[in-house]
């Protein structure tokens, strides 16, 4: 597919990215291919021992046994005492945008995230 310049009748070939694509790879190195993560037994300690928490204002929010749990923090320390499961079913828009949010990234990365089928 040529495109043509009215001023100078130029033609000037248009190619599509793959087109592209076909015409530079083999003057490419060799892509970066990612290794697989490898399985080791401090890794498999470190997954089974540590939890992701997000921390907004004076909360933090973290996901234990399936569910979503919140807890004030009190001088950089979480206050077991205010440990409340999070109830999705009264929050208003804005609210259930925000706790989707916070599941997204704290379940990012996971290839598990032992999400329950209802079965």
């Amino acid at each position: 597919m040529l495109k043509q310049i009215t001023n100078n009748k130029i033609s000037i070939p248009i190619f599509t990215q793959s087109k592209k694509v076909e015409l530079i790879k083999n003057y490419l190195i060799n892509p970066i291919r990612m290794e697989p993560e490898t399985k080791t037994q401090s890794r498999e300690h470190v997954k089974k021992n540590s939890i992701k928490a997000f921390f907004l204002a004076d909360n933090v929010y973290w996901i234990e046994n399936g569910f979503l749990v919140t807890a004030k923090i009190n001088e950089n320390k979480i206050d077991e005492t205010t440990k409340k499961k999070v109830d999705t079913h009264s929050l208003d828009k804005v609210e259930l945008d925000k706790i989707t949010f916070i599941v997204d990234k704290l379940t990012e990365g996971n290839k598990n995230d032992s999400g329950n089928s209802g079965k």
